[in-house]
Parts: C-alpha cells; structure tokens; sequence
C-alpha cells in the first residue's frame, strides 16, 4: 500500500477512497470499545501479507476489527406536519 493516509473499500456499487481520519464502525467488543461504536481511523498501515492495521486511538487494529458504512449525503430539510 502506497498511501497510509487513506484506504479503498468496495460498495454495493463501486470503489471509493477514504482518506484519513475516517469514520468506521466496529465489528465486534473489545476492551477499548463495543460493537457498532463509531471510531475514528487515524492512520491506515500494511502488516504482514493483506493484513491491514488501522490506528484508533494511538493504537493498531485488524482492519477485520471494523467495517466502513459510507456516509450519506440526503439532507432533509423544513419537513412539514402532515
């Protein structure tokens, strides 16, 4: 991996990069966090063959730790009561 300042991930319809720091959610509870808590990935490194680390509060994750939910970009405004 070239750029420790972002990751690509692939959704239901294409491959987008994120750069850091980005927002994921976690995938299962650890001693720092519980699972689907929002974290904020500073720093994304390559370890080992295909293991990716992210760093989550100055520390390194499996990226297998978290799965990223792309944000939305539908606002809604000045609803009316029916």
């Amino acid at each position: 991996m070239d750029d420790e300042n972002s990751c690509l991930f692939l959704t239901k319809y294409k491959l987008i990069r994120v750069n850091c720091p980005f927002e994921v959610i976690t995938a299962q509870d650890t001693i720092s966090w519980n699972k689907g808590e929002k974290v904020v990935v500073d720093l994304v490194k390559e370890w080992d063959y295909n293991t990716l680390l992210f760093q989550v509060k100055g520390k390194l994750y499996p990226h297998r730790f978290f799965y990223y939910k792309p944000p939305t970009s539908l606002v809604i405004k000045g609803l009316k009561k029916g």
